[in-house]
This record gives structure tokens, sequence and C-alpha cells, in this order.
């Protein structure tokens, strides 16, 4: 965790003030997949914190529970990350072999990126620890 903590591209004490799904980064899969329930793909969730006023996203298992709620105060740690326009990707790709340009989001990647405020300080002390 202190390593994860220190390379961060972000870390904020915030409420969030408003939770949209954001399609555009979803990542479905095929109907064969679904029914079988051999899906591995996400669900994208555009999560908006305040006071920093910052979207950050979620990525979320399509099999698995969103535990975040609009009026939640917590320590965020977030990092950068590529990722495509799945739907319109793929889309384009089923019709030609054109390259999907990626977007870089700033984003929630696992549970442990979600902590209890009452970890704040300690979260403080080990962000100021060298980054590798």
């Amino acid at each position: 965790m202190p390593g994860l903590i220190a390379r961060a591209d972000g870390i904020a004490v915030a409420t969030i003030t408003k939770l949209d799904e954001d399609w555009l980064y979803d990542d479905p899969c095929g109907i064969i997949m679904s029914a079988t329930h051999q899906c591995n793909g996400t669900v994208t969730y555009r999560v908006h914190l305040m006071p920093i006023d910052k979207d950050i996203w979620a990525f979320t298992p399509i099999y698995g529970d969103f535990g975040l709620f609009p009026g939640e105060r917590a320590v965020f740690i977030w990092d950068k990350v590529y990722t495509y326009e799945y739907g319109i990707c793929r889309a384009k790709q089923g019709m030609t072999s054109t390259y999907c340009p990626e977007d870089q989001l700033p984003a929630l990647t696992s549970d442990l990126d979600v902590l209890p405020v009452a970890d704040s300080a300690r979260v403080d002390s080990l962000r100021h620890i060298r980054r590798p």
C-alpha cells in the first residue's frame, strides 16, 4: 500500500457529489459471453468530487458490486489510466482496421483506492515518501 500511495497521480479527501454511468468507456461483452457469465468486461462510472471540483472515473467488473454513492466522503487515490471508447472503437474496427485512439483518465481501479477519512493523516504521510 505505501508504494501505491507514493506513486499515485492524485489523492484527495473529498465528497462524491455526482455519480453517473459513463457508457462511452464501458467494455461490454457479446451476447454469448454475457449469457454464459464468462464476461470480464467493465462498467464505467464518472464520479464528481468536491471540494476539488474534479471528475474521476471508476471501472468495475460487469458482475461486481459498486460500493460508491453520492454523499460519500472518503480519501480517494487515483492513477491516470489509458482507456478506449470501446463501443465506438469496436464499431469502427468491425468495418475497417482503423486505429482506436486512447484517452488518459484519472481513475479508481480497485477497492483500495477509496479509504476512510480516518486514514487521511496516514495516507498523507505515505504520500510524501519519495516516488521511485
